[in-house]
């Protein structure tokens, strides 16, 4: 994620040249750049709020998100900024019911979309619904939803059995030289969460709790 703002009063952003250079680092397997926004949602006569995720067709595999009907969007309709979505099972239910969406066209923040998947249940996790979503490229989703020029963060799967702590280095390291980031600001500049290190933390949460009750 971006970070400091640097002195020329400018942020250190994340840019979608960053994600591809990710990618070039031998134990990243995948790669997912991510843009996020709160958006209405509308069909016929029913509308929903709920939070739109701009990616790539990497997320697909890497948040275990392959629809359980349809289709997930490929590299060729982000690079065309193309609007189509997934719709999680929330979102479904309140605009469709029953009914089958897939090649309905729906409305977000009024621009018509096509619905070419529905993403598999996940369910809550504390107060957030995570089927309470939608899917879009992550083109589409800066440059005809959100209005962003930049990433707001990168999801990155790592090679198996490898040493986190060292890819992390890498990944900083990598990031603060595209973007020429003073040495006094290099340890602030871009924040990394291992997501290991934070089940880690929430089953140890989770223990204590438990002894608690």
């Amino acid at each position: 994620m971006g970070g400091v703002m640097q002195e020329s009063g400018s942020a250190a952003r994340i840019e979608v040249d960053d994600a591809k250079s990710l990618q070039a680092i031998p134990d990243i397997v995948g790669v997912a750049p991510n843009v996020n926004g709160r958006v209405q949602v509308t069909y016929g006569n029913k509308n929903w709020n709920t939070q739109v995720v701009s990616t790539t067709a990497s997320y697909e595999t890497m948040k275990s998100s392959t629809p359980i009907i349809g289709r997930f969007f490929t590299e060729d309709e982000n690079q065309r900024r193309a609007r189509v979505a997934l719709l999680g099972a929330t979102v479904v239910r309140e605009l469709f019911g029953d009914a089958n969406p897939i090649g309905e066209t729906i409305r977000i923040n009024r621009i018509d979309f096509q619905v070419i998947g529905v993403l598999p249940e996940k369910g809550a996790s504390g107060f957030r619904d995570q089927d309470d979503t939608a899917l879009v490229p992550l083109l589409t989703g800066m440059h005809r939803l959100l209005g962003k020029n930049y990433v707001e963060n990168i999801e990155i799967e790592m090679r198996p059995g490898i040493d986190s702590k060292a890819l992390e280095e890498k990944i900083l390291s990598l990031m603060n030289e595209r973007h020429n980031v003073r040495e006094e600001n290099r340890e602030t500049s871009f924040s990394i969460r291992n997501m290991a290190d934070i089940q880690a933390a929430l089953s140890q949460r989770s223990k204590t709790m438990s002894l608690l009750l």
